[in-house]
């Protein structure tokens, strides 16, 4: 793909999401699967006469693993950052850190040359940003989540005390500090990690694994999985798991629900996670928005179609906002 098909999402990342100005510093941190990216994020900061600076490591293994210490301290170095990996730092140390120190930062974990022309990263940002926000105000000060769809999922989550994030995923990230994904659009919170309980069916996609071959059924007590059952994809998910050998893996961490109207399946965690009218649950590592699960791993799964109430108020009726 040429350099001129991705200017597209490129130019929406650095002028629209991080409002980037040409007196900024603004690091690039990517690695060698994802180098063509980094090179049109760092050609449209310098079409603002910007002064960008690029830093490749290795892919790292699995999400929520550390960079190189040199990585990390660059990364609070900087005004602006990109994190354009194959796997997600967004639930790293070195990401908290950066974000502690004012950093405005965009993680783009699985981010393809196809996701940067089309989809998710070409929405209306500020459409997006109104639309999380609505969800998120609904979310406020409710103690109690319950999912269901079609297919069987029926999943209570407790959240009593635990605060919404403010602001939500919006994809406009201006302010010192700000961060989230990019793609973006989502309105999430950390559940209470012993409470979640019932069935949760990922019809949409797995973060590292991608779209499953048949529905997989996860099988939450006490606010952990205790069993996953279905196809291929299930028995990836298993041996994920039992590779981590960390009982913390297995927590709940996220509950949330997608905004962004343009955002479609990829197979690909960042986008697939978005798209309106579809909600997920995510597993490990929460610390870095308001949880106490400090997990090796931050693992995603998508539902579609969701029926999702909050203390009895319906925030979504089969996919369908109603709020």
């Amino acid at each position: 793909m040429s350099m001129i098909e991705l200017m597209r999402g490129s130019r929406v990342a650095v002028e629209t999401c991080l409002g980037v100005k040409a007196d900024e510093a603004v690091l690039i941190v990517t690695d060698y699967e994802r180098q063509l990216i980094a090179e049109a994020l760092a050609a449209a900061v310098q079409s603002l006469s910007g002064d960008p600076v690029i830093t490749t490591m290795r892919p790292r293994l699995r999400n929520a693993e550390e960079p190189p210490p040199s990585v990390a301290a660059a990364m609070c170095a900087v005004q602006v950052a990109f994190l354009v990996t194959t796997r997600s730092l967004s639930h790293t140390s070195a990401r908290e850190e950066a974000t502690k120190a004012g950093v405005r930062l965009a993680s783009m974990p699985g981010i393809t040359a196809e996701m940067m022309k089309a989809g998710g990263m070409t929405a209306d940002y500020h459409q997006v940003a109104e639309i999380s926000q609505r969800v998120t105000e609904a979310l406020i000060g409710k103690s109690e989540v319950v999912i269901e769809t079609a297919l069987g999922t029926r999943l209570r989550l407790g959240q009593a005390g635990r605060q919404v994030a403010q602001p939500p995923d919006t994809g406009l990230y201006r302010n010192p500090g700000e961060w989230g994904n990019l793609p973006a659009g989502e309105a999430y919170i950390a559940p209470l990690e012993t409470e979640a309980d019932g069935t949760f069916i990922v019809d949409g996609s797995l973060a590292q694994i991608g779209i499953p071959d048949q529905p997989v059924r996860l099988e939450f007590q006490g606010g952990r999985i205790v069993q996953i059952d279905g196809g291929q994809a299930a028995a990836r998910l298993r041996a994920l798991l039992a590779d981590l050998n960390d009982p913390r893996a297995y927590v709940v961490a996220e509950f949330g629900i997608g905004t962004n109207p343009a955002a479609r399946f990829v197979g690909i965690t960042v986008e697939d996670e978005k798209i309106l009218g579809t909600a997920h649950v995510a597993i490990g590592r929460n610390t870095g928005f308001g949880g106490t699960n400090m997990a090796p791993i931050h693992l995603d799964f998508i539902t579609t179609r969701p029926t999702v109430r909050a203390d009895g108020q319906t925030i979504m009726r089969n996919g369908q906002l109603t709020v």
